[in-house]
């Protein structure tokens, strides 16, 4: 069986080649007890043979978690390893679509966005209604989102760890040994700027 794991944000999902549960998803968080549980019961009823992992960007911990149980579970048996991002997978469809575009943004928390404008680019944080209304303002193309099921502006990527599935089932991807985790500074790394600035303020005066 094909497994792929998500636990980059609040909610986890996996994914898997099963026909009769395709996917599982939860939002009580503890994503290693609830990921660990739900893996344990799929292997119950067929052998995880590949596991497809999402390194990011995300939650700090979350990545970690999935990482960690991803590259346990390939170190306790024949297990191929894929580990990707979710900017991998979705500049992987857009080439194969064909899609001319210069940005890709998902959801991060507290009306942020994870966005890039090329394969090279770094990860930048940026307001959400900044990059839909104007981001890419003046460029032929607009910014693709996952979607999400609310109304957004732009085109939509399809579910990319359905997609993430499909690609190992058709053998497209790479197995790996050594996963490299995207991680991006967290947006409320800034709250203590206003203390530090007043300290700072009150040591000058």
């Amino acid at each position: 069986m094909i497994v792929v794991i998500d636990v980059t944000g609040r909610s986890g999902h996996i994914w898997t080649d099963n026909t009769s549960q395709p996917s599982i998803e939860w939002t009580e968080g503890r994503h290693s007890e609830i990921l660990g549980s739900h893996l344990l019961k799929l292997q119950s009823h067929a052998p995880i043979q590949k596991v497809g992992v999402i390194t990011g960007p995300g939650s700090f911990t979350g990545i970690r978690v999935g990482i960690s149980i991803a590259m346990g579970l390939a170190a306790a048996g024949e297990v191929e390893l894929y580990g990707y991002s979710l900017f991998d997978l979705a500049w992987n469809w857009v080439e194969c679509e064909g899609i001319q575009t210069e940005g890709i943004y998902f959801d991060a928390v507290r009306q942020l966005v994870y966005s890039q404008t090329n394969p090279g680019s770094t990860i930048q944080f940026g307001p959400k209604d900044h990059l839909t209304a104007g981001w890419l303002k003046g460029r032929q193309t607009e910014p693709l989102s996952e979607h999400d099921g609310t109304e957004q502006q732009g085109n939509h990527i399809p579910c990319l760890g359905e997609r993430f599935v499909q690609l190992i089932m058709n053998g497209d991807l790479k197995t790996t040994t050594n996963l490299e985790p995207l991680y991006v500074r967290p947006p409320d790394a800034k709250v203590g700027t206003p203390l530090l600035e007043r300290l700072l303020k009150k040591t000058n005066s």
